[in-house]
């Protein structure tokens, strides 16, 4: 599989603006709420999850949808979209 082709921490956060770097700061104090979207930015390969059920015991490295702008969220869907 080509480098390229692999959904990286640091491509996701080359999109955010420093504002939104701010808000995940202050996200990952929390776990998002019950059926928020997120993105674990350890492994970002997965996709977008949902938040299902109790928070698990690692909550660090998330990237909530909430936290950031609609239009961020879109520019990320597309480089997850296109891992592969």
């Amino acid at each position: 599989m080509p480098k390229e082709s692999y959904v990286t921490r640091k491509k996701i956060m080359s999109l955010l603006s420093d504002e939104e770097v701010a808000r995940i700061g202050m996200a990952e104090a929390r776990w998002p709420a019950e059926g928020e979207d997120y993105i674990d930015l350890e492994h970002p390969e997965q996709g977008v999850r949902r938040v299902a059920g109790s928070k698990p015991a690692r909550s660090g490295n998330i990237l909530p949808r909430s936290a950031v702008r609609e239009q961020t969220w879109s520019a990320i869907l597309s480089q997850v979209e296109h891992k592969s």
